[in-house]
């Protein structure tokens, strides 16, 4: 699921599903737009990408799909796997984003329009990914590995006991936030890896999000209880 503004006047709210996407306008009411797609979707990303001001990208099996603002076809292509992670980031710094896929297969491909630029092979499935800025970009695979990117050069990498289940850029000062499943969150240097500052909270996290100068933890609690709690850390 992502939130976004498509017609720059309020959020819209973009869901994936076993059987396509559709595209909600909340204050109206309303679907904009529902379109099929036989394999379901496993990961969205909204951005800015070759022409378009805003496309929606969904990740599925083997394949991504790109629909513009109107819910038309605007890109396609293939990949060696399941999709299980998307991100858009001006990976060789000419001031277009290329987009970035993660797949179940342990691969990290890069798209520059609709030509692959770079394939890079990780040691698991690619479960996150983050534009860090200056052709900078963070992954995240399902055994606890945790690393950045310089175009097809990594940076770092380190690995966990636990998964991540969130990783959000923070702009000021520049941080990869990583939210890890069992309760840590770590913000570091996107070019290093170094730990900036550190929390624990006392429940399992299921999603993460920044607000303003504020991290949003959301956490679960429980077996099959659907309440949510929210933390906020001043990381500033």
């Amino acid at each position: 699921m992502e939130v976004t503004t498509l017609d720059k006047t309020h959020d819209v709210i973009i869901v994936g599903t076993v059987s396509g996407v559709l595209v909600y306008d909340v204050y109206n009411n309303t679907a904009l737009i529902q379109r099929e797609l036989i394999d379901g979707i496993n990961c969205i990303k909204v951005g800015k990408f070759n022409t378009y001001d805003k496309i929606i990208f969904c990740g599925g099996n083997c394949a991504v799909w790109g629909l513009d603002i109107e819910g038309k076809d605007a890109f396609w292509t293939v990949t060696g796997d399941n999709v299980l992670s998307l991100c858009l980031s001006d990976v060789d710094n000419d001031g277009n984003n290329e987009l970035v896929v993660g797949s179940e297969s342990f691969d990290i491909r890069i798209f520059k329009n609709d030509l692959q630029l770079y394939e890079l092979t990780e040691t698991d499935s690619v479960t996150g990914l983050c534009d860090l800025g200056n052709g900078i970009f963070a992954y995240a695979l399902i055994n606890g590995t945790l690393g950045a990117y310089n175009g097809n050069t990594r940076l770092w990498r380190i690995k966990s006991k636990s998964h991540a289940v969130a990783l959000i850029q923070f702009l000021d000062p520049t941080l990869l936030v990583c939210a890890w499943v069992h309760g840590k969150i770590d913000m570091r240097d996107p070019a290093t890896g170094e730990v900036k500052l550190k929390e624990v909270i006392n429940d399992q996290i299921a999603a993460a999000f920044i607000d303003g100068e504020q991290l949003a933890i959301v956490s679960t609690e429980g077996n099959g209880i659907s309440f949510l709690i929210l933390w906020y850390f001043k990381i500033r």
